[in-house]
């Protein structure tokens, strides 16, 4: 069964073109490019040929001096931030999501709460034990913050326990299927830095073959970090991956949704990266 992002975008096409569009500048360039031809945007349309550095050319300094991260470890972490750009909707695969889609196909689809099971769905991933991640302090500390921008990457400015207060009664459910498993597990090995293998079948098959998430459950383990890491880092730090993340994930959708709105956080960018 085809898994859908929205209607006629693809699930994986969705995840694997937003984490493209965070470290291959070329994918962001032309991304950008396009709504600026769109929308005749011709002062964007100039400083995009200026673009020289992807997002995370810009993302991973920042970390690298406020977590202390050794250059041995900088393969890591890429690679946990590739990983969240590309799980970051991963709940969306949910059955009743996907149901609901699949019987009304043309109507607007409502993937209410999918950013907690894909932020807890991430954070499992990351922590699994076939997948292979180093345990390191500093790596470590990166899957917070980016769980934390997974958790927030639709509702940024909200308070959680505002955004959240009617989930008690919730569960996602989750039974995907072998090719799908399959295709994200290859996604996932073509987004990774050069000499990073993964071993994401097995855990992707142990999440999302036969999985049920109560929400509540999973968001209390959420919350409890971000009220952690919120109380640690002033500025909050964990917005330096929350915000190309809603970047990206804008772009990619508005490209295959053949909506060519430009968000106001594009237009920043594309000031500061030119």
């Amino acid at each position: 069964m085809t898994l859908y992002a929205w209607y006629r975008e693809v699930l994986q096409d969705h995840l694997r073109e937003t984490a493209r569009a965070f470290y291959d500048v070329t994918v962001l360039k032309n991304l950008v490019s396009d709504i600026a031809r769109r929308r005749d945007l011709q002062e964007v349309k100039r400083a995009v040929t200026r673009i020289r550095r992807s997002l995370e050319d810009e993302v991973l300094p920042i970390l690298q001096t406020k977590l202390g991260i050794p250059r041995n470890l900088l393969p890591q972490v890429q690679t946990v931030l590739r990983l969240a750009f590309y799980m970051h909707d991963l709940g969306k695969a949910a059955v009743g999501f996907q149901r609901r889609f699949q019987q009304q196909p043309l109507q607007r689809p409502a993937f209410y709460l999918h950013e907690i099971s894909s932020a807890y769905l991430f954070k499992e991933f990351c922590s699994s034990n076939q997948v292979g991640l180093t345990r390191q302090p500093e790596v470590e500390a990166v899957v917070r913050l980016a769980t934390i921008a997974i958790l927030l990457h639709h509702q940024a400015l909200r308070a959680l326990d505002q955004r959240y207060r009617h989930i008690f009664l919730r569960t996602h459910q989750f039974a995907v299927g072998d090719d799908d498993l399959n295709r994200m597990a290859n996604d996932i090995a073509a987004i990774l830095p050069s000499g990073i293998t993964l071993n994401s079948l097995p855990a992707l098959r142990d999440l999302l073959h036969d999985r049920s998430i109560p929400l509540a459950r999973a968001y209390d383990e959420l919350r409890e970090w971000f009220r952690e890491e919120r109380e640690r880092w002033k500025p909050k730090l964990y917005c330096i991956i929350a915000g190309p993340l809603m970047i990206c994930d804008s772009l990619v959708a508005g490209a295959q949704r053949g909506e060519y709105r430009i968000h106001p956080m594009v237009l920043e960018l594309v000031k500061g990266l030119a």
